[in-house]
């Protein structure tokens, strides 16, 4: 990928993310790139938790471990939620194709 940006993301106990799809807007702008071109990719920092969720277009994931990832290109809904007891850490990368 191209002109990757990275932000690290906690997801606290109880918060959730209902689904959607991420317009990239700042992100198309700045780099001068389309939308359709643009990716995400989330690192999981930390091992599953119970209570810890993601979805990516309609499908569930749990019991990742650190280092684990998942790849999406920018029209594609996702989602996530943490009903556990522990903080959930991501690092999130966007660029483009």
């Amino acid at each position: 990928l191209k002109n990757m940006t990275y932000s690290f993301f906690k997801l606290s106990q109880l918060e959730i993310i209902p689904e959607h799809i991420d317009q990239f807007e700042s992100y198309v702008n700045t780099y001068n790139t389309e939308y359709k071109n643009v990716r995400r990719i989330l690192v999981m920092l930390n091992d599953w938790k119970p209570g810890h969720y993601l979805e990516i277009d309609g499908v569930g994931f749990t019991n990742w471990i650190a280092g684990d990832y998942f790849v999406w290109d920018s029209d594609v809904p996702h989602m996530a939620a943490n009903i556990g007891l522990e903080d959930r850490y991501t690092l999130q990368i966007t660029g483009h194709k």
